[in-house]
């Protein structure tokens, strides 16, 4: 269950496992362990990989259907397709989106 969903939020932003493993800070093995599901994240990495998809760990576990928890981490929007009016934004555009954030923010 967790590995199928680590997989579909992965492959949502089109991130490699390398890619991912590295933005966690954990090893690609431990990324295809979990996906392939021959191994369960211990809870620090559960909640690491919540927090970057932004999802709740009773989404990851499977206890309920409701991906999104309540609290946004702008940084790692940066990986999530976004959009403005119905509109992907474009690397280009999200890139100069989060300058502007960086910017207001300081």
């Amino acid at each position: 269950m967790i590995g199928k969903k680590v997989s579909m939020l992965r492959k949502e932003i089109n991130l490699s496992q390398k890619e991912l493993a590295d933005k966690l800070e954990l090893n690609k093995s431990q990324i295809t362990s979990y996906e392939l599901g021959d191994r369960t994240p211990p809870i620090d990495n559960l909640i690491k990989i919540a927090n970057f998809f932004n999802v709740s760990l009773d989404f990851l576990v499977g206890l309920n259907d409701e991906e999104i928890s309540k609290e946004i981490e702008l940084n790692n929007l940066k990986y999530r397709p976004l959009k403005y009016k119905g509109e992907n934004l474009s690397e280009k555009d999200k890139k100069k989106l989060f300058e502007l954030i960086e910017v207001f923010m300081k």
